[in-house]
């Protein structure tokens, strides 16, 4: 159940605010890196990485009234499918 509902907020997400969090969990790059990449200050970077996760937790915690931090490993194992 938690998987799914974890995917539902992955899913929830952007294509773009999908490949920053890609880019910062699975392939394990700093942010300097990630805005590099994208064209993007650090700044901004970190404001889209903000706001990704803010927008998973809403969608996350829309069913449930308790609080849930996830981790870099579960948003991976996400990415690639739920394979971990």
């Amino acid at each position: 159940m938690e998987d799914v509902r974890l995917s539902e907020a992955f899913d929830a997400l952007s294509g773009y605010e999908q490949l920053i969090l890609k880019l910062l969990f699975v392939d394990d790059l700093e942010v300097q890196e990630v805005a590099r990449q994208l064209g993007i200050t650090e700044r901004k970077a970190n404001q889209r990485i903000g706001g990704a996760l803010a927008k998973m937790r809403r969608v996350y915690l829309l069913p449930v009234a308790r609080p849930r931090r996830q981790g870099a490993a579960e948003l991976g194992a996400l990415w690639r499918g739920g394979r971990r």
